[in-house]
């Protein structure tokens, strides 16, 4: 046995599982966030989002909020990791992101869209459940934990409002965060 592959890859084990405990404390926070709720403007968080992935030379466009600026009670920080996961997965997993903004009938629709390969229709409300991997799409080479979402998800939930997943017609998946406007 060669001493060197091995410790390659028990150095690989060590990150990987280090990736998985962070991520799992990171759930554990996501459900128990104490952060307390502020008036925030919409708009400018996703244009930040965007103008920072893209500073670092990540595919990721906001198209704006079409109508001005859209406010909604929420808590900062946890809106923005959840959307900031949303993020990442749409370039990870679909090449790009592509964020809006609208406000639907009483609420603020944050959609981060991607031109991947979606995720099976069975599977849309699993994934957003602990460690669901979808193997066709997310391999161990990924490093994906499959906590992402559900964090994503809890994150959204903390503060009343909901995260939608659908294929689009067109290819890919949509994200959606739903918001209570106040």
């Amino acid at each position: 046995c060669n001493d060197d592959a091995l410790r390659e890859k028990l150095g690989g084990d060590l990150v990987a599982m280090q990736r998985l405990v962070d991520e799992g404390l990171e759930l554990a926070r996501s459900m128990q966030s104490v952060e307390p709720a502020a008036r925030l403007d919409l708009d400018a968080l996703l244009s930040a989002i965007a103008d920072d992935a893209a500073d670092a030379g990540q595919p990721v466009r906001y198209s704006g909020a079409g109508s001005g600026s859209i406010q909604a009670g929420c808590k900062p920080n946890a809106l923005r990791r959840a959307v900031e996961n949303l993020v990442d997965n749409a370039i990870k997993y679909g090449g790009g992101a592509l964020l809006s903004l609208s406000a639907e009938e009483g609420l603020a629709c944050i959609r981060i869209s991607d031109d991947g390969p979606g995720i099976p229709e069975e599977r849309l409300a699993e994934v957003l459940r602990p460690f669901v991997r979808l193997e066709s799409s997310r391999s161990r080479e990924s490093g994906g934990t499959g906590l992402g979402l559900a964090i994503a998800s809890n994150l959204v939930s903390a503060q009343g409002g909901r995260l939608v997943l659908e294929n689009r017609p067109t290819g890919g998946l949509a994200a959606t965060i739903m918001l209570p406007l106040d």
